[in-house]
This record gives structure tokens, sequence and C-alpha cells, in this order.
């Protein structure tokens, strides 16, 4: 707990009493949450219940405000599957890096391209070194409408395909026609047979564990971006925010009371009046759900440290300590309640392939170049940010090994 300005060992019950005190000052509508990178989706829903209690949705669905299309499961999941890359014969990656970004991915295209010589191009911001044959397209987004229009040599390569991919990547997300961009990829497969029973080329490339299972449970409850949050909270509109595992965006969330609950102090604990100790996923049983949409189980290897707990557990305790009480006590209960609600969840299915992403009306896109935002590659995540290894990692790049 913070107190004068200090963070100072506390209790659990003393902990729920100062963060009960804040909610009873409040009205719904100021309290907000942003949910981080590795939060898996048990914790997520028990945010998203006790919100409901407290009658508030404004709940970020990332710390990054990545604006993600999300009318169908299928508009945000890798349709084609990690496995649909031995299948295809043509790649487009539209801001994706996949050699930083997705290195599985990206060994299993390179396999594919040597050995059956797939086809493999790219609009980025850079000619990335991706460690295989390809051919650079550019930067700017208009080629894509150009490929949609027959107005570009690599419409025939499409038209050519029996099993074209668009991979999608960040630098999509952060750009600010990045739903003109999705739809018109959604547009170009649609055009070039991409969408059929026994295919579906449409690819959405997820860096943080937690998106997928955050865009299946809080996309329909929730519409508010991190960016929003930090904005009102400067107005003086949020008052009270829950860090769940956020540590990536350093926001001024100016004189708002912040919750961080974590596991390693990082950014978000920094913050905070309030810090709830949680538990890595090395720590707990829970569910993660990958960028294909497929289940990914953590088993408990180690118990947390202290007294730290499982952090749906610790989110359940709350909510009846500040009088919101959600209704479930054990975990099955908990994931039982999590898959009638959000049935979408349990509809991956290795042998089908999703139907045809949703296109709503969109801005027709304009000349307009795709940029990318500099990551440390060995330090993305709190974990990796203690590591001694990858702290040796990162002075070996800068030559100060």
């Amino acid at each position: 707990i913070k107190i004068n300005g200090k963070l100072q060992k506390s209790t659990w019950k003393n902990a729920f009493e100062q963060i009960s005190l804040m909610l009873n000052k409040i009205a719904p509508n100021e309290c907000a949450a942003v949910i981080g990178e590795q939060v898996d989706c048990e914790s997520i829903y028990s945010l998203k219940k006790m919100y409901e209690k407290i009658g508030s949705n404004k709940i970020a669905l990332s710390q990054y405000n990545h604006d993600i299309l999300n009318e169908d499961r299928s508009n945000y999941v890798f349709n084609s599957k990690i496995s649909g890359i031995d299948s295809c014969d043509l790649i487009l990656l539209v801001g994706a890096n996949t050699r930083t970004n997705a290195s599985i991915i990206n060994a299993r295209i390179r396999k594919n391209q040597i050995d059956r010589d797939i086809k493999v191009a790219s609009i980025s911001s850079n000619k990335n070194n991706l460690l295989y044959d390809y051919n650079y397209l550019g930067d700017n987004i208009n080629i894509l409408d150009d490929i949609l229009k027959n107005k570009h040599p690599f419409s025939k390569l499409f038209k050519n395909s029996n099993y074209p991919m668009i991979i999608i990547g960040d630098e999509v997300f952060n750009h600010e026609q990045s739903r003109s961009i999705q739809y018109t990829c959604i547009e170009i497969l649609d055009r070039f047979n991409g969408f059929r029973k026994d295919w579906n080329g449409y690819n959405i490339l997820h860096n943080s564990a937690s998106n997928v299972g955050s865009l299946d449970i809080l996309c329909n409850y929730s519409k508010i971006s991190h960016e929003e949050i930090q904005l009102q909270s400067k107005k003086g509109e949020i008052k009270f925010i829950y860090l769940l595992g956020a540590d990536e965006i350093n926001y001024d969330y100016e004189n708002a009371f912040v919750i961080y609950q974590g596991h390693h102090g990082d950014i978000g604990a920094q913050k905070a009046n309030v810090i709830l100790p949680g538990a890595t996923y090395t720590e707990k049983n829970s569910i993660f759900v990958n960028l294909e949409g497929r289940f990914q189980f953590t088993e408990r290897a180690v118990f947390p440290p202290g007294d730290a707990k499982e952090d749906w557990a610790i989110i359940r305790a709350l909510s009846e300590a500040v009088g919101k009480k959600i209704q479930f006590n054990k975990i099955e209960e908990l994931r039982e309640m999590m898959f009638n609600e959000v049935p979408e969840m349990l509809s991956f299915n290795q042998q089908k392939y999703n139907s045809k992403p949703i296109v709503k009306k969109y801005n027709k896109l304009f000349t307009s170049k795709l940029k990318t935002e500099k990551r440390n590659f060995h330090m993305t995540c709190p974990i990796s940010r203690c590591s001694e290894t990858m702290a040796e990692c990162v002075k070996a790049i800068k030559g100060n090994t």
C-alpha cells in the first residue's frame, strides 16, 4: 500500500480495505481496467464479472492501442492455422516481421519456401531479413488497393493461387487506417478465392499471450482503449484504474487510484497505490488462447512465492471484500461459467476452417506508409526484463560483452 508517497508492506485484508474505501467514494463509470500481455483467460473473465457487479464496462482489452477487427472470431485469429503454411502456395505479409515476432511461423514459411518454392511477398516499413527469399513490394498501403483492383503485378499471382494466405502484423494495428487495411485484405482474399469450405487465408499475427482470450471474453463488453482510459483519467473522468498485469505502456494516470496486480513489479507496480501479488504462468493452472484460437493449458510447476496467489483467486476474494461478490468459488466453476457465456472459446476445430470474416463499410485507403515501433527483442515482458541471461544478450548485441 502506498502511504505518504511510499509503498509500505501490508496484509491482504488491509489492501482490500483500501480498495473498498476508494470504490465507495466514486461512481461506477469512474472505474476502469487494463489487461496486460500475459493474463490468463480465467483472470480476464473474473475481472469482467467483478466490473459487471461494479457497473463499469471500461476495460481495455490490451495495453497497446491496437485497432483489431472483432466483429467475428474469424476477424482476429490465424484462420489458416500454423499447419496451413504447409498447404498454401502464396503468402503476403502485411506489416508483419515474422522473424522477430513469430519465429516458429517464420521457420515454417522458410521451410516451405525452400522445399516447395512458395511465393512470398511483403508490404512493411522495411525490407527485413527474414532468412528466405521474398518479394518486397514497398511500405505504402495503397499497394493493397492496387492488388485488389488488378493494377499490380502481384494480382496475377493471387489469381493463379489455389491457397493464398495473408498475414497481418503490428505495423497495421498501429496505423491510422488499420481497419481499412484489414478490410481491404479480406476483400483481396474474397476476390481471389481465399475463402472456401476447405480454406481460409486470412490471418492475424498476435504477439501477446492474452490477446485472443481477451478479445473472446471482452470484445462485446468493452470498446474503450488504454489511451482513452489515460485521457479520461487526465480529465478526472476516471479515478480508479485496475492494471491486470499491464507493464508495457508508461502512461501517467494523473490523480487516479491505481491497483496493480502482477508478478514482477515492473512499470505498472511503480504507479500503483495498491499492489496485489499474483502468479506467473509457471505458478498456476490456467488457460491461454493462442493466435489460432486453440487452448493452451499451463500447469503449476512451482508455487507462487511469499503471499502471492493465483490471479483469478485474488479477484474473487477482492470482489467479496468490496461487496461485489462474483458467483464462483472454484476454478472448475469459473471455467464452466466462462464457456457457457463465451461458447466461441470452444469453437476451434483442427479439421475445419472458420467462415469468411465479416466486412462492414470502410473508408477507402489513401496513400500512407507503414511504420514500425522499436522494441527490445530480448526484453519484451517483466519476466525477460528480470532475466540475467536476457541482459547478457542485450549487452552482446550492443558490443559490451
